[in-house]
């Protein structure tokens, strides 16, 4: 039986306060009621218990903490429910800007159109049960209300909440569009292999990478060999 969030997070936030301190600090305060609420909002639809505790744990980066904080395998940052909001609204900004589309000579295209045709195809797929994988040819640029971005590297890990059986799964988008199949059923899973991973790792150990679900996690030098 897959541990909850709230007992796996208690594994790693003890790992990392052990092990590696300064990472620790880097993380964000845990989310408050109107973070949530903010986020819930924004997106329109209901935030899954899962994520609520994971952000409940930690809301995020700190400031100034972005290099470090590569707590998510196979190294990714944790982030916040303000990078959920933001991105949600930068993928429609850039998807729809006719600058950011390339243009055969002749070619005329106008926000209008992009509009149209990014909000027709956000309706489409939400219309799609939850943990489908992009069926485009180069890699549909979007961001659906229903997706709860969480963590970032240059792709980005969101939980799918859109209906169906799969609901809830953690999925990975490419940084210029693009999704695969889900990674883990959901954040309780992820977080049971996180705190499963490092609680693995001895105490004189100082791994440079080790192996996971979703590749090699590769850590950065300064997670043992810090100043701070």
């Amino acid at each position: 039986m897959t541990r909850s969030v709230e007992e796996s997070w208690e594994i790693i936030e003890g790992w990392l306060r052990q092990r590696v301190p300064h990472v620790h600090r880097m993380l964000a305060p845990p989310a408050t009621d109107d973070d949530l609420r903010t986020v819930e909002e924004a997106h329109g639809v209901a935030l899954p218990p899962d994520l609520v505790s994971l952000w409940r744990g930690a809301n995020g980066p700190g400031p100034g903490s972005m290099n470090f904080n590569l707590i998510v395998p196979p190294g990714f940052m944790l982030m916040g429910t303000r990078f959920a909001i933001k991105h949600l609204h930068e993928t429609r900004s850039i998807a729809i800007d006719p600058a950011n589309r390339y243009r055969f000579p002749g070619d005329e295209v106008d926000e209008q159109t992009l509009v149209e045709e990014y909000d027709a195809a956000v309706a489409e797929l939400m219309g799609r049960p939850a943990g489908l994988g992009d069926d485009s040819p180069d890699g549909l640029l979007v961001h659906l209300p229903a997706w709860f971005m969480f963590a970032r590297e240059s792709d980005c890990y969101f939980v799918d909440c859109r209906a169906g059986e799969q609901h809830g799964c953690v999925m990975r988008q490419g940084a210029y569009g693009g999704w695969g199949e889900p990674l883990w059923p959901g954040v309780a899973a992820l977080w049971e292999e996180t705190a499963d991973i490092l609680a693995a790792i001895g105490p004189g150990d100082e791994p440079d990478w080790v192996p996971t679900s979703a590749g090699e996690w590769w850590f950065p030098a300064a997670w043992w060999h810090s100043d701070s």
